[in-house]
């Protein structure tokens, strides 16, 4: 028998073989899980000359066979029973073993699989975890447990959206870009819908920088010659600073004169003015219809807005002292903890720290 057909049909057996193992379960770890994770590490592993497709196949159709939420079982027992069966060496069981207990996110998360085959599987199972299917799994799970929505909406923050950052495979990642973005999608419109003022601080992420880019373009596009220039400000524009993941900009014009010309460009660009909001020398923007862009803040400033001055230099100094980028994360990192649901509580604080810079720049 040729070995592709041979690994075909023990990959077969093992799909049946889980297909019994998790019949009845509806809480995002069921056979369709299995199936799902299974298709994509082959696809992944397809574009990966010298992989183990055999190794692949079974670690990610048996990788939740004994997952510890679901199973009490020891050294992968339900999978090596399975790879017993088959008549598997002990030394490629001890592989596909391997590979599976280097999926678990929980118990890797500060480790990187060292064979490719497990770099696959693992990226395989987290994509899982993402987009459409990555909230449904979330809710029924969490349906499952007894936990409220809030809660569940909470392990977004603590897993699921840091997981694109985490995968191993150039084609992985790929997947995980738009798999992510749906996540954000999501969320943003569950908080509007519910009202959610929920505080979530992260761990600074390179592609805010990249977020920032692309939102600068579209607001460069409708001011066109208006804009003196775009800033990016807030905490997002600090490198190594964690921060609520919302872009702040703030669209610089020669001098108030020109605030109608801009409300006006933006307009039409699906931005609503909203104001000052009380602070003087920033005009607040609101938008709609740009689900394809990272939620953001837009503010037009005049050249000599104190406000403008102040949003720069706060920035400028943080990206210059790096001790204080780890206090302040530190601070933030405590006011989400303290205040998680009370974004006015969490505002206040870390705005010691703020005044205290403010202070020492004289302003």
């Amino acid at each position: 028998m040729k070995e592709k057909e041979k690994e075909a049909r023990t990959a077969a057996r093992a799909a049946a073989y889980i297909e019994e193992l998790f019949r009845d379960r509806a809480d995002g770890h069921d056979a369709g899980h299995t199936f799902r994770v299974y298709r994509n590490a082959m696809k992944i592993a397809s574009r990966h000359e010298g992989c183990d497709t055999a190794v692949v196949s079974l670690a990610a159709l048996l990788h939740d066979a004994d997952d510890p939420k679901l199973f009490h079982t020891v050294d992968n027992a339900n999978a090596r029973r399975f790879l017993a069966e088959e008549k598997i060496g002990d030394d490629k069981a001890d592989r596909i073993c391997g590979v599976i207990n280097a999926v678990s996110f929980s118990r890797n998360r500060d480790r990187k699989p060292d064979t490719l085959e497990a770099m696959i599987v693992q990226d395989a199972d987290r994509l899982d975890a993402l987009g459409a299917v990555g909230i449904a799994r979330t809710f029924a799970y969490g349906g499952e447990k007894g936990r409220s929505m809030e809660d569940s909406v909470a392990h977004f923050h603590e897993k699921l959206l840091l997981l694109k950052d985490l995968m191993n495979t150039d084609e992985a990642r790929a997947m995980a870009e738009e798999r992510h973005a749906f996540l954000e999608a999501f969320l943003r419109e569950y908080g509007k819908e519910t009202g959610d003022r929920r505080v979530a601080v992260l761990p600074y992420d390179g592609s805010w920088e990249r977020d920032f880019t692309l939102i600068r373009d579209e607001v460069l596009a409708a001011l066109g010659p208006l804009a003196v220039r775009i800033e990016h400000v807030g905490s997002t524009s600090v490198s190594g600073l964690s921060a609520k993941p919302v872009i702040d900009i703030d669209a610089v014009i020669p001098d108030s004169s020109f605030l109608a010309e801009a409300v006006a460009a933006l307009a039409k660009a699906g931005y609503r003015h909203e104001g000052d909001l009380g602070i003087r020398g920033r005009e607040a923007f609101d938008y709609e219809g740009k689900e394809h862009l990272r939620k953001h803040h837009l503010y037009v400033c005049p050249q000599d807005s104190p406000e403008l001055r102040r949003h720069t230099a706060f920035r400028d100094y943080l990206r210059t002292h790096p001790e204080a980028v780890k206090e302040y994360s530190r601070i933030k990192e405590e006011g989400a903890l303290l205040f998680p649901d009370d974004i006015d509580g969490y505002i206040a604080y870390k705005a010691p720290f703020i005044e205290r810079i403010y202070k020492e720049l004289g302003l």
